[in-house]
C-alpha cells in the first residue's frame, strides 16, 4: 500500500504556502530514507492527519478509474471545470 504525503513548504513565513501531494510506495528503505529527510527540513510541515479508504470506497473509486481510462465516462479539462464553476 503507497503513502500519500502532503508536502507544504513555507517560502515566506505567513503569507504563502506551496502545496505538494506525493503518493510514495513506503515499503522500500529508499522511500524511507526520503520520508526521514522531508522531516528533518524546517521549511517543511508533515500534516500526519491519517486518511484510510473503505474497500467499498476503493470500489468505486476504481470502477471510476476503469470507466475514466476507458473513455466510458465524460472526461473534463481543469479549464473546464473552472469555467463551468465560473471561476474563469
Amino acid at each position: 500500500m503507497g503513502t500519500l504525503i502532503l508536502v507544504r513548504i513555507n517560502r515566506i513565513p505567513y503569507l504563502w504556502y506551496m502545496t505538494h501531494t506525493f503518493h510514495i510506495d513506503g515499503s522500500s528503505e529508499k522511500a524511507q530514507a526520503l520520508l526521514e529527510y522531508l522531516r528533518t527540513l524546517e521549511f517543511v510541515d508533515e500534516d500526519n492527519n491519517e486518511f484510510v479508504l473503505t474497500d467499498a470506497h476503493r470500489e468505486i473509486l476504481e470502477e471510476r478509474r476503469k470507466n475514466h481510462l476507458s473513455g466510458k465516462s465524460k472526461s473534463y479539462t481543469l479549464e473546464e471545470v473552472m469555467d463551468s464553476l465560473g471561476t474563469n
